[in-house]
């Protein structure tokens, strides 16, 4: 069975667990980190054994390969990072998502996020079955 080619694009807390699964999986292979600081990618890069990037777009034209990429950046970038990934590299992606609500305020959503969202998911449900299933959606 060919190994699923992994990228982690964020490089703070999160995604030390995030690299942690997918090493510790053999189905998987790490293929590279991202953060705009470079410190941060050059940490896990030499932790994990894997390349380092401080842009997305690079990491994403130099390593074809990559088959999966899971976004752990801060969650208010999650929709803009995972669109443009999607949209641009025709990538699957895997959002380390937390909740809106779930932080600071403990406020629930504005209309207009969920309103992102919903079309940020149906794009993702688009690109997984490539519209073979449109009941779905």
């Amino acid at each position: 069975m060919k190994k699923i080619n992994i990228a982690v694009v964020g490089c703070g807390r999160i995604a030390g667990h995030h690299c942690r699964a997918i090493k510790s999986n053999e189905n998987f292979n790490l293929v590279a980190v991202c953060d705009l600081d470079m410190s941060k990618s050059n940490e896990y890069s030499k932790e994990f054994g894997t390349l380092s990037y401080d842009n997305y777009n690079t990491m994403l034209r130099e390593n074809e390969e990559i088959d999966i990429v899971t976004i752990a950046t801060p969650s208010g970038m999650h929709y803009e990072h995972a669109y443009e990934i999607i949209e641009n590299y025709k990538k699957n992606i895997i959002v380390a998502y937390e909740p809106v609500w779930s932080i600071g305020t403990g406020e629930l959503p504005s209309a207009d996020e969920l309103k992102k969202t919903t079309i940020f998911i149906k794009k993702i449900l688009k690109e997984i079955f490539k519209q073979k299933s449109p009941a779905v959606l």
